[in-house]
């Protein structure tokens, strides 16, 4: 039988929730790099010698190819910061109005 190709889903890792924790970077790094016939403790020593930055550098060079890392830019997340601000300034207006 012959079939379509069907496409391959991406992996999308969201740096900025549970998925970016450091130790379960490592539990993907682990599983990836058996399935990729890689040698995990050179990827993890690489992966620990420093911050939090360095480990998602290092993953995303052996692992870019085929995971997408996704985290918010610094621009896009005072943005954030700006609407919550506004967002509770309004509140407390309202709020002590209301008293």
């Amino acid at each position: 039988m012959i079939r379509d190709k069907k496409p391959v889903k991406e992996l999308v890792i969201d740096l900025t929730g549970p998925e970016g924790n450091a130790f379960v970077l490592l539990g993907y790094a682990k599983k990836l790099a058996s399935q990729l016939d890689l040698d995990y403790d050179i990827i993890r020593t690489e992966m620990t010698s420093s911050d939090y930055e360095n480990l998602i550098q290092v993953f995303d060079k052996y692992f870019g190819s085929i995971v997408i890392l996704e985290r918010w830019q610094l621009d896009n997340f005072n943005v954030l910061l700006l609407y919550k601000e506004i967002e509770y300034e309004n509140f407390l207006g309202n709020t002590l109005q209301n008293l």
